[in-house]
């Protein structure tokens, strides 16, 4: 069991137009204006024993839409703050803990230092 980083990329759905609601679908007719987004889409969870991935992929699955068949590939690494010092642009935004229970974690401030530049 290693700890170490699951990151997770998807392309975004796609979605309906906000003008193509049903009323005006009604009215004129038209097939509702779909949107192809092909925005490709990342996430970084943080697992503190590989033997916990289910956990993360099920939580991912569930409330954020990443599926087995997207790109997810588990990275080990020594821990989170090591992680976070080095690739501060994916830092993780769910943490999966030794028992296996995902804890959401609030979006990185970023850190300034006593003269009040960002590190």
């Amino acid at each position: 069991d290693q700890s170490g980083i699951l990151h997770a990329r998807r392309f975004a759905p796609s979605t309906i137009a906000p003008d193509a609601s049903k009323k005006a679908t009604k009215k004129t007719k038209k097939k509702p204006k779909i949107i192809n987004n092909n925005r490709e889409e990342h996430m970084f969870v943080w697992i503190a024993n590989s033997l916990q991935m289910e956990s993360a992929m099920t939580h991912l699955e569930r409330n954020h839409g990443f599926m087995n068949d997207n790109y997810i590939v588990f990275i080990p690494y020594s821990n989170r703050q090591n992680w976070v010092d080095r690739y501060p642009h994916a830092a993780p935004a769910l943490e999966v803990d030794e028992t296996g229970r995902c804890v959401v974690q609030p979006p990185m401030q970023k850190r300034h230092d006593d003269d009040g530049n960002v590190d």
